[in-house]
């Protein structure tokens, strides 16, 4: 994604004469992050609000759709490794660069006083190949998990699968019973909130739906119309 390619790009830019530099994603394609204004709508309170409103099931079905807003690279920060490679490639540099999409990295392993051996597997053709390096940066990002202390709640709350707990449109867990007080959660809601859940740019907005359920009084309304398209 953006952090990787952002790391790279400034590898780089300080790559030294004799060094090699190599790039590897399990993506299978380096692909370009969705900007156009129309598309970041749906990172808007209206969206998410409708979202939230679809069945289960639906809601499910939409987020593969969704990828392309949240998991892409900027499009000129791929111009710019481009223009890096171009250039160097025109003056008869020799690049001594590598990049492989559709290629996981396996395992690493290290002996001692020894360069790391990564092994990695080109997944579509299923090919897996080894190679040394001094050096590895894993920007594999990150997948949410429910903690180990949750577990006493989970036969009290409501869930909508084996994965996924009920989330209200104001970030409260669903308890089975009636109770005053409540569990309010920022992570693990893309199934509930959609892929804006985690989103920046909503940060005003979770709070705001927060603090309004907290005091019991709307001081401050959230503004819903932030978009042009209309979702139902």
């Amino acid at each position: 994604g953006q952090s990787a390619a952002e790391i790279f790009l400034d590898l780089l830019q300080h790559q030294k004469k004799g060094q090699q530099l190599s790039w590897f994603t399990r993506s299978s394609e380096f692909r370009e992050l969705e900007t156009a204004e129309l598309g970041q709508e749906l990172f808007t309170p209206k969206y998410v609000e409708y979202f939230h409103s679809l069945p289960y099931e639906e809601r499910m079905n939409t987020l593969p759709r969704l990828t392309g807003l949240r998991n892409g690279i900027d499009a000129s920060t791929l111009s710019r490794i481009y223009q890096e490679l171009y250039h160097r490639s025109v003056s008869g540099e020799e690049p001594s660069v590598l990049i492989q999409p559709m290629t996981e990295l396996e395992a690493i392993q290290r002996g001692e006083h020894q360069p790391l051996e990564l092994h990695l597997k080109q997944w579509q053709l299923k090919k897996e190949k080894s190679i040394t390096a001094d050096y590895a940066v894993l920007a594999t990002g990150y997948k949410p998990n429910i903690p180990e202390w949750f577990s006493a709640y989970e036969s009290l709350i409501e869930w909508e699968s084996d994965e996924h707990f009920k989330v209200t449109d104001d970030f409260r867990l669903v308890f089975q019973d009636n109770r005053s007080n409540h569990f309010f959660t920022f992570t693990n809601l893309d199934h509930s909130h959609g892929t804006a859940a985690t989103n920046l740019k909503l940060s005003i907005y979770r709070n705001q739906k927060v603090i309004q359920t907290i005091r019991g009084v709307e001081e401050a309304p959230v503004k819903q119309e932030t978009a042009f398209q209309q979702f139902e």
